[in-house]
C-alpha cells in the first residue's frame, strides 16, 4: 500500500513538473535579507568580537588578586652558610593596593569596549543588509529589462513578419525585409545580454543568501517611500552604528583619560608573612612594602596620549557627521529628482509612447508609414520603458542609501510589491 502510494505521488510530481506546474518560490526581500543575515560572515565574526569583549570585561577592572610569596636566604654558602643548617625560610601574602580610582576607570573602559563591539555588530547587519539591498533591486531591474528586451524582440519578429507579407505581396522592396530583419536579429542580441544580466544578479543573490534562487519579487512602481525633509532626516544620522562607534570612541578616550590621572600616581604593593630561621627555630612576623620609584615625565606622557586620543576621536566623529550629512543631502536630491522623473516618465511618457507604436504599427499595415516610422516608433517606446526602469532603480537604490544612513528608521517597503506584476 505505501509503495503504490508513493509511485502516485511521484506521477503526480512528474506529471506537473511536465506542465510547468512546479515553479520556484518568489523570493521576497524580507525572506532573503534574512537569509544573507544568517550566512554573513561579517556579523558572524563581529558576534565572536562581542563575545571576547564581554569576557574581557569581566576580568578588566576587578581588584588585584592577592599574590603568594616564598623566599629562601642563608643557604649553599660559605662558612655558617654552608648546607641548609642556617637557612631561614618566610612566606605570606601580598597585594598591590591600587586606588578605587583606577579600578572603576578600567571597569568604565571595558563597558564601553563592549559596547563598541556591540554596535560593530549591527555596523556589519547594516553593512550586510546594504549588499542585499543593492543585490535585490538589481535582481528586479535585470529581470524587467530582461521582460523588456522580450517585448522588444518579439515587437520586431512582428515587424519582419509584417513587412515579409508586404514583400510577397509584391508591395516593398527586398531591402526593407533586410532591415526588419536585421532589427529582429538585433533585438534577439539585446535579449541574450538582458538573461545574462539577470543570470548573473540572481546567482550573486544565491551566493549571499547560501541558498539557490530562482525568482524575486516584483518591483513597485506605483508606491515609492515619502521621504522625510533633509532637517528631519539629519536628527537620525547618529543612529547609525558607524557614527556611533565614533561617538563611543569619544568615551572611551574619556575614560582612558580618566585612567591615565588615577595612574599617575604609582602603584603600592603590601605584603606580609611569616620568617622561619631553621638554626635557631625562631619565627617572627614580616611585613614588606614597595613601590617604583615615580617617573613623573613618563606618566605624563602617557596623560598626553590620552588627551590627544580623546581629541582625535572628537575630530574623526565631526568629520564623519559631515560626510554623512552631506551624502544625506546628495542622496535626498537624487531621490526627489528621480522620484518626480519616474512619476512624469509613468504618466506620460509610456502612455503617449505605446499610443504612437499603436499608431504607426496599424498606419504600415494599411501603407500610411514606412518602415522607419515603425521602427522609429518600437524603438521610442522601447526606450522609454527602459527609461523607467532606470528611474525607478535610481531612486530605490538612493532611498536605501538614505535608510542606510539613518541607521533603517524609515521602515518603509521600498523593494517589493506583488501587485505590480513587475512591470512599468
Amino acid at each position: 500500500m505505501r509503495v503504490l502510494v508513493m509511485m502516485l505521488f511521484l506521477s503526480i510530481l512528474f506529471r506537473n513538473a511536465l506542465a510547468g506546474e512546479v515553479k520556484s518560490p518568489v523570493v521576497t526581500f524580507d525572506g532573503f535579507l534574512k537569509n544573507v543575515l544568517e550566512h554573513d560572515p561579517y556579523t558572524a565574526a563581529a558576534r565572536k568580537r562581542l563575545d571576547a569583549a564581554g569576557f574581557k570585561l569581566r576580568r578588566e577592572g576587578s581588584y588585584p588578586e592577592l599574590e603568594l610569596e616564598i623566599e629562601a636566604e642563608g643557604f649553599s654558602g660559605s662558612g655558617e652558610f654552608h648546607g641548609t643548617g642556617n637557612m631561614e625560610l618566610s612566606g605570606g601574602v601580598g597585594k598591590v593596593i591600587n586606588s578605587r580610582r583606577i579600578v572603576m576607570s578600567k571597569r568604565k573602559a571595558a563597558q564601553i569596549e563592549v559596547k563598541i563591539a556591540a554596535q560593530e555588530v549591527s555596523l556589519a547587519r547594516s553593512s550586510a543588509r546594504d549588499s542585499a539591498t543593492a543585490a535585490f533591486i538589481e535582481a528586479q531591474c535585470a529581470f524587467l529589462q530582461l521582460d523588456l528586451a522580450k517585448r522588444a524582440q518579439k515587437i520586431a519578429d512582428s515587424i519582419a513578419a509584417a513587412v515579409g507579407e508586404k514583400v510577397r505581396a509584391g508591395r516593398e522592396a527586398d531591402v526593407v525585409l533586410d532591415k526588419a530583419e536585421v532589427g529582429s536579429l538585433l533585438a534577439e542580441s539585446g535579449s541574450a545580454a538582458a538573461a545574462v544580466r539577470a543570470g548573473e544578479s540572481l546567482r550573486e543573490m544565491s551566493r549571499m543568501a547560501g541558498q539557490e534562487i530562482f525568482a524575486v519579487e516584483g518591483a513597485n512602481f506605483k508606491r515609492l517611500p515619502e521621504i522625510p525633509g533633509l532637517d528631519s532626516l539629519e536628527n537620525f544620522l547618529t543612529n547609525a552604528p558607524a557614527l556611533r562607534i565614533l561617538e563611543l570612541k569619544q568615551s572611551a578616550g574619556a575614560a582612558a583619560v580618566d585612567l591615565a590621572h588615577a595612574e599617575e600616581a604609582p602603584p603600592i604593593q603590601l605584603s606580609a608573612g611569616v620568617s622561619s630561621s631553621r638554626g635557631s627555630g625562631d619565627q617572627a612576623l614580616k611585613i614588606a612594602f614597595s613601590m617604583p620609584l615615580a617617573n613623573i615625565g613618563s606618566r605624563s606622557a602617557v596623560t598626553s596620549a590620552a588627551l590627544s586620543d580623546q581629541a582625535a576621536a572628537a575630530c574623526e566623529f565631526q568629520a564623519a557627521l559631515a560626510a554623512s550629512k552631506n551624502e544625506l543631502r546628495c542622496k535626498h536630491a537624487i531621490y526627489r529628482e528621480y522620484a518626480a522623473l519616474l512619476q512624469k516618465l509613468q504618466y506620460k511618457g509610456l502612455e503617449r509612447g505605446r499610443k504612437v507604436y499603436r499608431s504607426v504599427e496599424e498606419g504600415y499595415r494599411l501603407g500610411k508609414y514606412d518602415l522607419m516610422t515603425v521602427l522609429d516608433g518600437s524603438r521610442e517606446l522601447m526606450e522609454i520603458e527602459s527609461a523607467v526602469i532606470n528611474a525607478y532603480q535610481q531612486a530605490v537604490t538612493a532611498a536605501a542609501a538614505i535608510d542606510s544612513l539613518t541607521g533603517h528608521v524609515l521602515h518603509n517597503e521600498i523593494y517589493s510589491d506583488s501587485t505590480t506584476g513587475g512591470r512599468p
